[in-house]
């Protein structure tokens, strides 16, 4: 067995025991974080079932996502969203993670081709308010709920709710406290956007404390590629 697979069948194991701790046990869906890794192993992960996977920079997830056409793959736009990359990467993504600005919304309804499905969109929220993150602050609800109001109302595109990263600290507490108020928010928004399913928080750190906290999406990389890099 390579590395690849088994360090694959660990991390769906350990997310599977996560998620059977939580009361209401919903799916949770693996993103692997393909940025720092070549073709052949996004392929090679491929072949052992993954089919999400998430790239942080526009001209590598094209190059890559015209690499593997071949492939049915749910591309993810992970990454700080700039405008003038939005037209390149609107036509190879199911999903964008990292919206944050009004601009964005409109630049990707005008961008995504009327062949393709409606875009998967979640609105990027700073748990923190550190200046080093992107994101809307949690505490900005109005602007929160006015990108989400924008989004639904492009028919090109698919509000599916909120992504965010917790605080780059070894402190539990904090980290716990950061994914309690995204929940909240998540909980919240819902009650006025009820097509809202997708919380996308948790990475390689902190996925299994992500998850206990209500967490749908998790995105992924070193604990999967890190020794095949």
């Amino acid at each position: 067995m390579s590395q690849l697979k088994a360090n694959f069948e660990q991390l769906l194991q350990q997310i599977d025991n996560a998620r059977n701790l939580v009361a209401l046990k919903t799916e949770v869906r693996l993103v692997a974080v393909s940025k720092s890794v070549a073709c052949d192993k996004i392929d090679e992960l491929y072949q052992y079932g993954q089919r999400d996977f998430g790239e942080s920079y526009a001209t590598k997830l094209v190059d890559k996502a015209e690499q593997l056409k071949h492939l049915a793959i749910n591309w993810h736009f992970i990454g700080n969203l700039q405008s003038n990359k939005i037209k390149l990467i609107a036509k190879y993504v199911s999903w964008v993670q990292s919206i944050e600005k009004l601009c964005q919304v409109e630049l990707l309804a005008k961008f995504r081709p009327t062949n393709l499905a409606p875009l998967n969109c979640l609105i990027q929220i700073n748990p923190n308010n550190t200046k080093t993150q992107h994101g809307v602050s949690i505490s900005n609800l109005e602007q929160i709920i006015e990108l989400a109001d924008a989004i639904n109302k492009m028919p090109n595109l698919r509000l599916r709710g909120l992504m965010a990263i917790a605080s780059n600290t070894d402190n539990i507490a904090v980290v716990t406290h950061d994914f309690m108020r995204l929940r909240q928010l998540f909980d919240k928004l819902k009650l006025k956007f009820n097509n809202l399913d997708c919380l996308s928080m948790g990475m390689s750190d902190d996925f299994n404390t992500a998850i206990l906290h209500g967490a749908t999406m998790v995105r992924i990389g070193a604990n999967l590629f890190g020794s095949e890099r």
